[in-house]
């Protein structure tokens, strides 16, 4: 597959099986500030839009949009199992080893984690921003997966697609508060703390037993790559959103 509206994540190249592709603002219809395929309904964007953006973004990729399970995301550490499409109520991470449904996600500088279990097949989408990050959204999507699945999180493979990086993302002290002092960077004001969130989710993988070289994260920022991305930080109420969308074939 080769398309600008969509990147696609090295760690997952060795397995036809598996479908898994993160969405960019490249090639759609959106006008504006939205520019140009924003995936959001809810974003405030005409929804006319997005609506030939999703068309158009399921066509390059052959799927079938009535195939997909979609979250409504709260910032929780709700996680289900899921085993029809359709929407899943209150929830930011979803897991199956049904084939021909396709999990997704919406985000805007949260960070999309996808995760692959190739000897049981079996798949799962988390969107975690800090505050799913700091109360566990990661751990709790493992121990679904090793209570449903009977997996072993040692056999996971897990990318973490383009997020706010930690050159970008300065949080308030209520915040910084609460992480360990590891995950947070000091810029040249030394009253500004900036989280390094895709480190703590990676430090929390591992703790769970995840191999360090089975985990890919993308560098990209999308606060700063106005371009490829939507960032809600960058953009507040005109922001777009991306979409991440992992499934059997």
């Amino acid at each position: 597959m080769n398309s600008h509206s969509y990147i696609t994540f090295p760690i997952f190249k060795s397995y036809p099986e598996l479908f898994c592709v993160f969405s960019t603002r490249i090639g759609g219809f959106s006008q504006g500030e939205y520019f140009t395929m924003n995936m959001g309904l809810n974003s405030g964007d005409n929804l006319v839009n997005v609506k030939k953006n999703r068309r158009h973004l399921f066509e390059l990729l052959n799927i079938d949009e009535n195939k997909l399970a979609i979250p409504k995301q709260v910032h929780s550490v709700s996680v289900k199992k899921v085993t029809k499409p359709g929407i899943y109520s209150d929830t930011d991470a979803l897991c199956t080893n049904s084939v021909e449904i396709f999990l997704s996600i919406q985000t805007a500088d949260c960070l999309p984690m996808f995760i692959y279990e190739p000897d049981k097949k079996v798949v799962a989408v988390i969107h975690s921003g800090w505050q799913g990050s700091l109360n566990g959204i990661v751990p709790e999507t493992l121990e679904k997966l090793v209570n449903e699945y009977a997996i072993q999180t040692i056999n996971l493979k897990v990318a973490i697609g383009p997020g706010i990086q930690s050159s970008c993302y300065e949080v308030r002290e209520d915040v910084f508060s609460r992480f360990p002092d590891e995950f947070l960077n000091q810029h040249e004001d030394k009253e500004k703390k900036y989280l390094d969130l895709q480190s703590f989710i990676k430090n929390q993988l591992i703790n769970q037993g995840v191999v360090g070289k089975n985990i890919y994260i993308d560098s990209s920022c999308t606060h700063c790559d106005t371009q490829k991305y939507y960032s809600y930080r960058r953009d507040k109420d005109k922001s777009g959103r991306m979409m991440g969308i992992i499934g059997l074939h």
